[in-house]
């Protein structure tokens, strides 16, 4: 998109350009050497050029004659030689002769930036302020980057060639042309309006973090702070603040990386949060900090465009000392085959368009997916959405072939294949998981149930005769068993957010919320004719914790069809596990039974209108 400038009219514009040089450049009275191997004099100017005699003259500062015989030697001399006849110029200037030679020679400075058509800006007296300190043929030479990203109204590409590479090759002033970078570049501006991000600009800012993710990371840590928040080696950001305060006062101080990635990381979780709204609960601001978020580039190379089909390979992994970190971490893919891989902790994976792989690490991970794509968890803990749905597995009907399973909604098909899981949809589209075993993500292969004499249903195999009620649901035979994974899933990650570790206090809260997602009739007291089967859940696509209250949601978080329950929290902490499995026990009995009764009623209705 293109860049909108910051811009200011003729006054505004030379004042702060005049206060940048003179504050970075501070005022020499004499010729000198300032440790670059020049002959600097006034602020900032150099002797080291061959047109000193026309700039002199501009500025309308008296002069000797033998003061101008000087200049013009050094304008006819060697290269190499100039510093030495500068540095034996005599003449001695105070602040307001300064100030003219400075204004006479701003328009060599000026010039090398005029193809990028900037109007008179704060972006372009920021970018004028480092021509000046690094030289029009340093910039020429080194800065085509920065040029290439300006004609192409990249602004992130550009803040970081001015923050981050610009600081130029004089070893020795290392620390202090970075600290002038950091200050320049916060002056160009990452956003047009930090305050109004949008959803362009957050996702540009981002891939320009992934793509230079581990260049910025390392300068930080050894020049400012880093994206965690540690002071670098040396804090350049914390010494620009102190030393240009005057310069930045009503414009903002110099930001931590992390402050800088703030607006495109808010408004990137904003948006997900309205095209994913069933995994919600899982993007909240608090949910990933800024060095969190991975997302696809869109290109190998700065120097290229971005390609909407560009496959990319986001790793979250982080080692510390030889041992990987857990950290909880948002990975985005785009256009094209990416291949994404979380690390330890509660990931998100999102993979976009095209045939994906997504790799979990150790934690409760939730994937988003597509027709092609491949899921591989390391500890098979976490969750499954495609198309808005959470898969929870299915069961095999009589007339389906050996290892073939359907959902209940009849969308989805679940086929082992070898050590793998085969997905499919109405559509045809295809999802595998490999490694699978029982259970793995909250997916669940049973047997249908079949119909007894009395017309209530009962599960096939080892979940015949009431078999339900006799075990526990934690027992996988137990029907209700992916629920509780569910519910756990959602717990546990709860605490993850808030430093609580799942004890035997998170397990009680699980089975009494399980229980009440059978039986929530005390939420609807006043309601006649209440059916428990209606309200019953029959998955849990979401935990939410509220002030005293936990919640187990069916469906999307903004869908007003939705199912819930709830339970007080500190009350289901201290219910016995057995008060809660017996609850849930009878609730299934009245399911049965329920639904039981309503056949009759249709068969009996169906018999009365035939026989009419």
């Amino acid at each position: 998109m293109p860049i909108a400038y910051r811009e200011l009219n003729q006054d505004q514009y030379n004042t702060l350009t005049g206060d940048l040089i003179k504050l970075t450049e501070s005022l020499h009275a004499r010729s000198q050497n300032v440790g670059d191997g020049r002959a600097t004099i006034g602020y900032g100017y150099t002797f080291n050029r061959s047109n000193n005699t026309e700039l002199w003259r501009n500025s309308g500062i008296a002069l000797t004659d033998a003061q101008w015989r000087q200049l013009g030697a050094i304008d006819a001399a060697a290269p190499d030689d100039r510093t030495g006849l500068g540095l034996q110029f005599d003449r001695t200037l105070n602040a307001a002769e300064g100030d003219r030679l400075l204004s006479a020679s701003m328009p060599e400075y000026e010039r090398p930036i005029a193809g990028l058509n900037m109007p008179m800006s704060q972006e372009r007296a920021a970018l004028v302020s480092l021509v000046y300190n690094r030289g029009a043929g340093s910039y020429n030479a080194n800065m085509q980057p920065f040029r290439d990203a300006v004609a192409a109204g990249d602004r992130a590409e550009a803040w970081f060639e001015m923050r981050y590479n610009a600081w130029g090759s004089n070893a020795t002033a290392e620390a202090g042309l970075r600290k002038r970078r950091v200050m320049e570049s916060e002056l160009f501006g990452l956003y047009n309006d930090p305050n109004n991000v949008t959803a362009e600009e957050a996702l540009s800012t981002y891939r320009t973090y992934q793509q230079h993710r581990d260049r910025i990371n390392r300068d930080e840590t050894r020049w400012g702070v880093d994206v965690d928040g540690n002071p670098g080696q040396r804090n350049l950001i914390a010494e620009a603040n102190r030393d240009y305060a005057a310069l930045l006062a009503g414009r903002g101080e110099v930001q931590t990386l992390a402050q800088s990635l703030e607006p495109a990381r808010v408004r990137l979780l904003s948006d997900l949060r309205e095209q994913h709204p069933e995994i919600a609960d899982r993007l909240t601001d608090s949910a990933f900090n800024a060095g969190s978020i991975y997302v696809d580039p869109g290109r190998d190379s700065a120097r290229v465009v971005v390609d909407a089909n560009h496959a990319a390979t986001l790793d979250a992994t982080r080692t510390r000392n030889g041992n990987e970190v857990a950290n909880n971490d948002l990975l985005l893919g785009q256009g094209g085959d990416d291949t994404l891989i979380g690390g330890r902790g509660d990931d998100v994976l999102i993979g976009g368009e095209g045939r994906d792989v997504l790799r979990g690490g150790a934690g409760s991970d939730t994937y988003v997916v597509g027709d092609g794509d491949v899921v591989q968890d390391a500890d098979r803990n976490g969750q499954i959405f495609w198309s808005g749905q959470r898969l929870t597995g299915g069961t095999r009907q009589a007339e389906d072939p050996e290892g073939m399973f359907r959902s209940a909604d009849g969308q989805h098909t679940y086929r082992l294949q070898g050590a793998d899981l085969l997905i499919g949809n109405e559509q045809g589209q295809t999802l595998t998981v490999k490694d699978y075993q029982a259970g793995s993500l909250g997916i669940e292969l049973g047997e249908a149930r079949v119909r007894n004499d009395t017309g209530a249903t009962e599960l096939n195999l080892n979940q015949q005769q009431g078999q339900p009620d006799r075990v526990g649901p934690d027992n996988p035979a137990h029907p209700n068993h992916a629920m509780l994974l569910q519910i756990r899933d959602g717990v546990q990650r709860l605490g993850s957010q808030t430093g609580v570790p799942f004890d035997e206090n998170s397990e009680r809260l699980c089975r009494s919320l399980l229980a009440a997602c059978k039986d929530n009739r005390d939420q609807y007291p006043d309601v006649g004719g209440y059916s428990m089967s209606g309200n019953a859940l029959t998955r849990v696509d979401h935990v939410v914790a509220g002030p005293e209250r936990i919640f187990a949601v069916q469906g999307a978080l903004n869908d007003p069809a939705q199912l819930r329950a709830h339970v007080p929290v500190q009350e289901a902490m201290q219910t016995p596990v057995e008060q809660s499995d017996a609850k849930l026990a009878v609730a299934n009995q009245s399911i049965s039974q329920e639904l039981a009764l309503t056949q009759q009623r249709e068969q009996s209705r169906s018999q009365g209108q035939s026989i009419g």
